[in-house]
């Protein structure tokens, strides 16, 4: 298969690997999934509240899409139950988005694999900057503090670009030192 540049996550110079980033990689979906559903997790009282703050966003205001940037295994954006807002995952990591494509069959849900530093060319090439003009862009709980730091300020802006003048981007973050210690 040729490689699609919408898809490629080099940078000029060329990415360098943190060990958070690593991490994330190569973590295998069961380990992902199951660190975020346990209930010793770190992950599992997060993810709940994150969860009802996105629902609770989408009944106060009129946006007509969510896009969860760094979806993972869809443990948010595949249980954002109460709201019939259309959803959308992306996430650069292919085992991750296909789990997602044959574990959640809601409608108004779809996963695709996508590069977050290229969000608003992927955005257009898939039609959506015609049909969505409200979008709720959010990263949430941590996804930004695993992506090197030289690509963060890039990925922000790209979400802010999607989310247009009638759109929002939400950013959560806690302190991603501890992230190798909710999946161990």
């Amino acid at each position: 298969m040729a490689p699609n540049p919408i898809l490629s996550s080099e940078i000029a110079e060329g990415p360098q690997v943190h060990d958070e980033t690593q991490l994330w990689k190569d973590l295998s979906v069961d380990s992902w999934k199951n660190s975020v559903r346990n209930k010793e997790s770190v992950f599992y009282d997060l993810y709940n509240d994150t969860r009802r703050r996105i629902v609770e966003a989408c009944h106060k205001h009129t946006y007509d899409v969510v896009v969860e940037v760094g979806c993972g295994t869809g443990e948010v954006i595949g249980f954002l139950d109460g709201t019939d807002t259309p959803r959308i995952g992306v996430d650069i990591n292919e085992d991750f988005v296909n789990h997602c494509k044959t574990t959640y069959k809601d409608k108004g849900l779809e996963f695709h694999v996508a590069d977050a530093m290229k969000l608003d060319e992927w955005w257009i090439s898939m039609g959506y900057d015609k049909k969505y003009k409200a979008p709720l862009m959010v990263c949430p709980n941590n996804t930004i503090m695993i992506m090197p730091e030289e690509i963060r300020d890039t990925v922000i802006e790209k979400m802010r670009v999607v989310a247009g003048i009638e759109g929002r981007i939400v950013v959560t973050y806690w302190n991603g030192r501890m992230f190798a210690h909710g999946v161990m």
